[in-house]
């Protein structure tokens, strides 16, 4: 599967558009229509975009791969970075009461 592959079915994964991935890069929705229909790679910050808007890495749109804990360290700091504070301490104090056993030994900094 190439890097265009891999983004259209995570496009379609998050039952999102090719328009709202443009929109985040930022480039005009017709421009990164003809990128993935001439196969045409975006340079290196647009690839950080359009990975960071499908919660991937570069290097899984890439090659393909991915080191499990990083991809998913990053699809959780993309999701906690569409919480607000509040949202975030709820969601920590919900983790700690269902893993309480791990939670323990945690040095996360949160009380």
């Amino acid at each position: 599967m190439l890097f265009w592959e891999r983004v259209k079915s995570l496009i379609s994964e998050k039952n999102s558009t090719q328009d709202s991935i443009a929109r985040s890069i930022p480039v005009r929705a017709d421009t990164f229509s003809r990128w993935i229909q001439r196969g045409t790679m975006p340079n290196a910050d647009q690839a950080v975009f359009i990975a960071k808007s499908l919660n991937t890495t570069v290097e899984y749109l890439v090659t393909g791969t991915t080191i499990k804990k990083s991809h998913i360290r990053i699809r959780l700091d993309n999701f906690l970075d569409s919480l607000t504070e509040n949202e975030i301490e709820q969601s920590f104090k919900m983790l700690k009461t269902e893993f309480p056993r791990r939670s323990e030994n945690a040095q996360d900094g949160l009380t």
